[in-house]
């Protein structure tokens, strides 16, 4: 027992980071399922429904007609929501309630009460104008349109299910890995003396990270390492959510901080966000400087993570963590939204409700999704080339795991 909790101890960041996946992963499975069971609800009046074609509301060709009409409404798949009936209606004297899934409409909206003028509420009523057309007179409940969200589960009782499953699979893992695990020779890393430390809190790390380059070698070496960083950015991989993509850029940029350190690595994030800007497939858009301010936080959280210091997978983890969920899910979804959607007439109540939605089905699960494969390629990547790294001096031998100290029996 005295070394299970040892071990538990030894673990505890890695522990916490996995609860953490555990419960906002179950929190964003659970949102995005109200997501996919939502529906839109709209009434409306018509004062003569005997000249309302309500076929109409079903036909395949008028919709997709309507959806020919507006651009917003190009991933409206007609077809797919009128064979699964996602889009029906019923007639009640002479008004009529048509229901359509919230999936077919809005990409990070699940909706609300208070959510008008969505893609749903102006197509149901390009549809309606459409076939009354001057022959019937047609009246919106309430004179607006409300769009009402009929929704289930409760995500936040849920995610405490997810933690709680989360935290029995850790226990039970770490008992079985403990169990099997083979007796190695312990290693006694020498930390905090004046080249190597054991966390960035020391004012010579700082020094050392100020004065890295100054040797023609290291100019050249991260001029390279640059160069590669830029060129992977040509090679954009598709994540399956929406417009966010992948690249093994995040490599590269690890590898420079690694070397060099926070304060080199948020210059480098400078430089590569606005070199990348006007890169083939690196940037369009309208260009902000809160991307460029993303992109050096991260450098500066790759330093003083692995800079002059053994790089474990804990540590990866952690810097993984924190940019896919601080930096990327959260800081990213505020300025996406901020950049792409926010206008003078927008209300800070609208900003976000675009934040949130965004952020829930969008951002967060893309990052908690690629969080453990990101985080054990890097952490391999950096053990293959710590040993070549240290051959050219690039980084101090100690780092390299075959040239650590053995502790005295």
């Amino acid at each position: 027992m005295k070394n299970y909790l040892n071990f538990l101890r030894k673990h505890f960041l890695v522990l916490i980071i996995t609860l953490v996946i555990g419960f906002l992963g179950t929190f964003v499975l659970i949102e995005t399922i109200n997501q996919q069971r939502s529906y839109y609800e709209s009434i409306i009046t018509i004062d003569d429904i005997n000249k309302f074609d309500d076929e109409l509301l079903i036909d395949v060709d008028f919709l997709n007609d309507i959806k020919k009409t507006d651009k917003k409404y190009n991933n409206i798949d007609v077809e797919k929501m009128l064979n699964k009936k996602d889009f029906s209606y019923v007639i009640d004297e002479n008004n009529i309630v048509i229901k359509t899934k919230c999936k077919y409409y809005d990409v990070f909206f699940i909706g609300s009460s208070n959510t008008v003028g969505t893609r749903a509420k102006t197509f149901i009523k390009d549809v309606v104008n459409k076939i009354a057309d001057d022959k019937c007179q047609v009246t919106f409940k309430d004179n607006t349109n409300i769009v009402t969200l009929k929704s289930s589960l409760n995500s936040w009782i849920f995610s405490l299910y997810g933690l709680l499953i989360t935290l029995l699979m850790e226990l039970l893992i770490s008992f079985i890995f403990l169990k099997f695990k083979k007796n190695n020779k312990n290693i006694n890393f020498i930390y905090d003396n004046d080249e190597i430390f054991a966390t960035c809190f020391h004012k010579k790390f700082w020094k050392l990270s100020a004065k890295s380059l100054i040797k023609v070698k290291d100019i050249t070496t991260i001029a390279m390492l640059f160069a590669l960083m830029l060129l992977s950015k040509l090679i954009p991989i598709p994540s399956g959510f929406g417009n966010l993509g992948l690249s093994f850029t995040y490599l590269f940029f690890a590898i420079i901080s690694l070397i060099y350190g926070p304060i080199y690595g948020f210059i480098i994030g400078i430089f590569s966000d606005i070199i990348g800007y006007f890169m083939p497939n690196g940037g369009g858009g309208t260009f902000n400087l809160g991307y460029t301010l993303q992109a050096a936080l991260s450098g500066f959280i790759y330093g003083i993570c692995f800079y002059r210091t053994k790089v474990s997978f804990t540590k990866v983890l952690f810097s993984r963590f924190l940019i896919n969920i601080f930096m990327n899910a959260i800081y990213g979804s505020f300025l996406f939204i901020f950049v792409a959607y926010y206008s003078d007439g927008m209300t800070l109540v609208n900003y976000l409700e675009h934040v949130k939605y965004y952020f829930l089905l969008l951002s967060l699960p893309k990052n908690i999704l690629y969080l453990l494969p990101q985080s054990v390629l890097l952490y391999y990547v950096i053990k293959i080339i710590n040993p070549l790294l240290a051959r050219f001096k690039l980084i101090d031998q100690r780092l390299v795991p075959s040239s650590l100290e053995l502790k005295s029996k």
